[in-house]
């Protein structure tokens, strides 16, 4: 077998995938806002199937990553309503029942919205495994 100088590029031949290549490259493209060249889409499906790796689709991975930023986003609302009912509770050493009742009323749509993002994460991860 041949060996290759790392430093030297060599030519690979895509015939018929080449518009593949090209279709991927543009939609990362256009889903990331930065450039993916061919030669990323291929460095990447070749390492991919070198390492022996599940190849998954990183447009899915993508969403993943929008989802957990969202419940990110949305775990930083909890904890400032609970930074309020705390604020609120240490000034005034008491807390109304019908605020607590509106607080606590928002805690738990702002949960049930957490419950599921984690559980469409953790279906999406456990169907990919599969």
């Amino acid at each position: 077998m041949a060996k290759l100088n790392r430093d030297t590029p060599f030519r690979i031949r895509l015939q018929g995938l080449g518009p593949r290549v090209e279709q991927r490259a543009a939609a990362e493209t256009e889903r990331t806002g930065r450039r993916v060249t061919l030669s990323h889409v291929v460095r990447r499906a070749l390492e991919t199937y070198l390492d022996d790796r599940p190849a998954g689709d990183p447009g899915v991975y993508g969403e993943l990553a929008e989802q957990v930023a969202k419940l990110v986003a949305d775990m930083g609302r909890v904890g400032g309503n609970l930074n309020q009912l705390a604020h609120y509770y240490n000034i005034h050493d008491t807390i109304q029942s019908d605020e607590l009742a509106v607080e606590h009323k928002e805690l738990r749509r702002q949960f049930g919205v957490l419950m599921t993002v984690l559980k469409g994460i953790n279906a999406e991860l456990r169907r990919r495994k599969d």
